[in-house]
């Protein structure tokens, strides 16, 4: 059977139950990155990932996109890390700080555990994306 790596065979009520779990499904171990994390006392703010020792700031950005009437603001960006750095922690938190207009971000690829991140910011309709963007990592 092609590419099928297990295969489980039960027998319930004498009909014959066969459950094929094909190779592509397995995951293979890297870290897990949570799509929407929101902690701390601000809605605005997103942690990925932890802090360790000896990490340090390695990019800082600030991200602004205008409001446009009636409009929902999408915005997608890959960050690289200079010099080809871990990332360990991705901090995103919005300028306004309790007085978020409800924007929000989702790390969609790679981010604590790789060289490099994909964000999407979304925004509420009618209302600007502000959000700082901090990378830490070794």
């Amino acid at each position: 059977m092609g590419s099928c790596d297990l295969i489980f065979a039960l027998t319930f009520a004498r009909k014959l139950v066969i459950f094929v779990v094909p190779l592509s499904s397995v995951r293979f171990a890297r870290p897990r990155v949570e799509p929407f994390i929101d902690i701390g006392p601000n809605p605005g703010q997103y942690i990925f990932g932890t802090r360790e020792e000896g990490d340090r700031l390695i990019f800082q950005n600030f991200i602004y996109l205008e409001a446009k009437i009636g409009r929902i603001l999408k915005y997608r960006e890959t960050i690289h890390t200079p010099y080809e750095e871990t990332i360990t922690q991705v901090d995103l938190h919005s300028w306004l700080g309790r007085w978020s207009t409800g924007e929000r971000v989702q790390v969609t690829e790679y981010g604590p555990g790789y060289r490099n991140v994909t964000l999407a910011f979304y925004g509420k309709r009618g209302h600007a994306i502000n959000f700082a963007v901090t990378l830490y990592g070794l």
